[in-house]
């Protein structure tokens, strides 16, 4: 069995901040995303390693995954893995 996932305050507020601006547009595309960011998290419990490292930080244990025109930025720990910040592509590097 792979590590348990958690995630940050950081990356809580992040995720809370753009399903909430997006809901301002469309409420049902906005929990659509939610739910497939949080999906798509879980799979890095068992394929960690498969997740790239984040190209711009260099470091082996800051992984992404990308959701749409999202990078989901996780640190990997011994016995777990942290999603520290869901950060919108455009936005250049992430703040980690």
């Amino acid at each position: 069995m792979g590590r348990s996932v958690i995630w940050s305050p950081s990356a809580r507020t992040d995720l809370k901040a753009i399903v909430s601006y997006i809901a301002n547009q469309d409420r049902e595309a906005a929990l659509r995303l939610g739910r497939l960011t949080i999906e798509s998290s879980k799979q890095v419990e068992r394929f960690e390693s498969s997740a790239r490292v984040v190209p711009e930080l260099g470091v082996d244990e800051l992984r992404e995954l990308i959701v749409r025109n999202y990078r989901v930025i996780f640190r990997v720990r011994e016995n777990q893995i942290q999603i520290v910040r869901v950060w919108h592509a455009a936005r250049g590097r992430p703040e980690v």
